[in-house]
Formats: C-alpha cells, structure tokens, sequence
C-alpha cells in the first residue's frame, strides 16, 4: 500500500480535512468566535478569497522561494485571515443577505474563469498583476450581477452544477479553446442552477429550508470524496464516461449519507453544512495549496 497513491492518499485528505476542521471549530469556539461565523459566513467568504488567491496568484508570492507544504501553509493562513476580514467588511456594508448574495456572483465568477475559461482574458500576464486582474474582474463582475439581482433564494445553488460539470474536464470543448468552452459551460451552469432549484423544491427541501441547506451541503460532502480521489476510480474512463460515472457517484454516495445523518444520527440543523464547507476550505489548505506535497510529483 502506498499512501501517496490513490485511493488511500485521497482518503488520507479526505479524513483529514473533516479532523482538521473539527479542531477548528473547537478552537475557534473557545476563543469565543460564533459557530455560524468559523463554520459558515467565514467559509462562505473564503470559497472567493481562499480559492481565489489559489487559482488566481498560483503560489505567488511564496512558489519557487518557500518550500512545501510550508509554502501552501502560509498561503492558507493568509487566505483566512483575508476571508474572516472580507465577511466582516462586507457584511457591514451590505448586511448578511446582501454579504451571501455578492459572495455567491462573485464566486460564479470566479470558478468559471478558473475553470472554465482558463484565467482569460488575463491568462498572459504576469504576478501578481494577473491575479489582481482575475480578483478585480471576478468582483466587479459579481457586484455588477448583484447591483441587478440583488438576494435571491437560489444565488448559491450554481455551485453544485458548476462543480459537477468540472468532472468533465476537458470535454467536450477543449482548453485550447478557452473563451468558447468557457461560455459553453456558463449556460449550462445558469441553465443547471434553475433546473437545481426546482429538484429541490419538487424533493420539498427548497433551499430557503434548513433541510435544503443540508442537503445542498451533502452533495457537496459527496463532491469533496471524488475531487480528494482526483476522479479515481474512474480516472482511465474516457469522457464523457468518467464525469457521467463520477457526478452518478457523488449522488449515489450523497443519497446513502442522508437518511444515516438525518434519520437514524438526527444531526442538528447546518451541522452538515458547517462541518462540510469547514472541512472544503481545510481539504483546499492541505491538498491544494501545498502540491505536489507529499508525493513531490505531478503524478
């Protein structure tokens, strides 16, 4: 067995991303910081600015200076600090609904630029300007949707489509082709959000409910499982079988997960979302930020 492979490195993450965020809440409960605040707002902040600095800046200021995984740890820690400010700023500017609603655009944002268009239009410049660029035009952006929209019930629910699609990598448009891929899967995510929202009120578990909050959040318990086993056991299928099989997986291991947690463990309302979303921004510190640590390999 060697735990640098998968699945038992996926596994090794996947653990120890949900303990990591355990010791978290406990820590920061005792330091008298609210549950809801290091579990959800602060996580919620951090899905644009954790991630952003990872897929946006790639290291800098720390690559090639600053050895892994210490490298990723300093990156990580920033990228709190920076989340649990950016909610505290923003929630007092525009209260908490306005505070989720231009988290959520501006993340829309983000990941589709990320992951979908490749980073363009700045892909070419260097850092930091390029990751400057890619935050400015990804909240500019976001803040532009919310001007127009503002709250809505569904302003969140485009990320269980959007991380699914991602399971389909390159297919069917290649990366080469970033601005025609890009827009290709940004209407089938608006298109996935709305079809989402209405799965979840035909289930009776609209996301306005803490049961859909929940529910939401299982998916994506589901999502972390497969995204920590970098698409094992289904790497060598060709597309669009492996994102087919994959997003099948997720729903199947989300489906057996809810009625275990719900029903027979009776877990409290936004415990699964707090712990999930905890355990997303910990598994991203130590699985994201600190490649190719431990296996120092792009295998």
């Amino acid at each position: 067995m060697n735990w640098k492979e998968q699945p038992y490195k996926g596994l090794l993450f996947f653990l120890a991303a949900f303990v990591v965020a355990w010791i978290w809440l406990i820590v920061t409960g005792a330091l008298g910081i609210d549950y809801f605040d290091a579990g959800m707002n602060w996580t919620f902040s951090w899905f644009f600015f954790g991630f952003g600095i990872l897929a946006f800046f790639e290291g800098w200021p720390f690559v090639d200076r600053v050895k892994q995984p210490w490298a990723g740890f300093i990156s990580g820690a920033i990228s709190w600090v920076v989340s649990a400010v950016g909610w505290i700023v923003v929630n007092a500017w525009l209260g908490m609904d306005g505070a989720y609603a231009l988290f959520s655009y501006a993340a829309f944002f983000l990941f589709t630029i990320a992951w979908f268009y490749h980073n363009e239009p700045f892909a070419k410049l260097s850092q930091p300007t390029k990751g400057i660029a890619l935050f400015l035009l990804s909240g500019v952006l976001g803040y532009v949707v919310y001007l127009i929209l503002g709250p809505r019930d569904w302003e969140y629910l485009f990320y269980i489509p959007q991380w699914l699609f991602y399971f389909f990598l390159d297919w069917p448009i290649p990366s080469d082709k970033p601005y025609m891929k890009g827009t290709f899967w940004a209407v089938l995510i608006v298109i996935g959000t709305f079809v989402t929202h209405a799965i979840f009120n035909a289930l009776g578990m609209p996301i306005t409910t803490p049961r859909g909050v929940d529910l939401f959040s299982l998916l994506f318990t589901g999502m972390l499982l497969f995204y920590a086993l970098e698409n094992w056991p289904f790497a060598e299928k060709k597309q669009p079988v492996q994102g087919g099989l994959l997003i099948t997986s997720v729903l199947v291991v989300s489906a057996l997960a809810y009625p275990i947690l719900f029903s027979v463990l009776k877990v409290a309302d936004y415990a699964t979302t707090i712990w999930t979303f905890a355990s997303w921004c910990w598994f991203a510190v130590l699985a994201y930020f600190t490649y190719p640590w431990p296996s120092e390999s792009e295998a």
